[in-house]
């Protein structure tokens, strides 16, 4: 019997590790799009013009129908007057998010291609890594970057990045979108698309172990 109980002991210590690591995730504000202005925490820029130029633009867009609710999604729009340029995007610079080194998380995001001509083009999320500060943050080396097809023109889909945060003294994270064409490159690149529903979610293995632990608990209880 004390064996029996010591091992419960042992189990619940382990659970409760993978609980707290598996819940406690990035705080990411405004990720749903729903604040006034649209854009509150996020930056949309073109390095050759500054923040707000007129060929990178967002606006209100109709929001995702997967079923996580919300009134509004983000439109995010580059025109082909970006002839000049392949530094533009829609990120978090001035409002990165907190991590800390060592932190594994998985970022969910939903997207949606308003634009059937733009067939050949997709949509970069990069995942970068930042120490210093909000104001003055400095690039650590490490950054992820993913590139999607968003499905069928006018159709929301869901996608689910991987992060684990390594980069030298990472505090922040800041993620970034912006368009390629279809060999991946980051060139002039014209898109128009939806973005809704940017968080963080706990990993699914995670949440088997968390399922596989409570199940353990009830037997015991029975």
């Amino acid at each position: 019997m004390k064996m029996k109980m010591t091992s419960v002991a042992v189990m619940l210590f382990l659970l409760s590790g993978v609980a707290s690591a598996a819940f406690i995730v990035p705080s990411l504000s405004n990720g749903d799009f729903e604040s006034d202005p649209i854009w509150t925490g996020w930056r949309p820029y073109n390095v050759d013009n500054g923040a707000g130029d007129s060929s990178v633009g967002v606006g209100i867009g109709d929001p995702s129908n997967l079923g996580l609710g919300g009134a509004q999604s983000i439109n995010f729009v580059t025109a082909p007057s970006m002839a000049n340029t392949v530094d533009y995007g829609l990120d978090r610079w001035g409002s990165f998010v907190p991590v800390t080194v060592g932190d594994t998380m998985t970022l969910h995001v939903e997207l949606k291609n308003n634009d059937g001509s733009r067939n050949g083009n997709r949509v970069a999320v990069t995942l970068s890594q930042w120490s210093g500060t909000q104001a003055a943050p400095v690039f650590s080396g490490t950054q992820d970057v993913y590139y999607v097809d968003s499905g069928a023109p006018g159709t929301w889909t869901a996608f689910e990045f991987p992060i684990t945060i390594t980069g030298s003294n990472a505090v922040f994270l800041n993620i970034q979108f912006n368009y390629r064409n279809h060999a991946n490159l980051l060139t002039p690149t014209d898109g128009n698309y939806n973005i809704d529903n940017v968080m963080f979610v706990p990993e699914p293995a995670t949440i088997a172990i968390l399922a596989l632990g409570g199940l353990f608990l009830r037997r015991r209880r029975s």
